[in-house]
């Protein structure tokens, strides 16, 4: 394994999932979360958890890049979104289960599985590209 690669791979990837994320759930999906308001922490309170948002997303970047790279066969980035579909095939599958433990209308936990699943692609394809022969 190639330690300066790895570490770029990681960057990019937490760089990619946290910018996602910021659109898809900060701007795609603020009416949603405007309208449900009552089911979230207080949007005044919200900054003091984004240390854990950043963890979270810290980690996720290290394991998908670590299983990545653990099996990488170096064929470009239609390898990288193969494999970043596979990710978010799991992680749509997790946000499916939110359904069932939330009371949310099934459109947001759709919505939550599409994205999902364009993260995991997009991170794919992004490790494709940094982690490369």
């Amino acid at each position: 394994m190639n330690t300066t690669r790895f570490a770029l791979s990681v960057l990019a990837v937490f760089v990619f999932i946290f910018l996602f994320e910021w659109m898809w759930h900060g701007m795609i999906m603020m009416r949603a979360y405007l309208d449900t308001d009552s089911m979230w922490r207080p949007m005044d309170g919200q900054m003091g958890y984004m240390p854990f948002m950043i963890a979270s997303q810290l980690l996720q970047a290290l394991m998908i890049s670590w299983i990545f790279i653990q099996n990488h066969e170096g064929k470009g980035w239609k390898e990288g979104a193969r494999y970043g579909l596979y990710v978010g095939i799991l992680l749509a599958s997790i946000e499916l289960a939110s359904y069932a433990y939330l009371p949310i209308a099934f459109t947001m936990a759709l919505s939550w599985m599409c994205a999902a699943l364009l993260k995991g692609t997009g991170a794919g394809i992004v490790l494709a590209l940094v982690y490369k022969r």
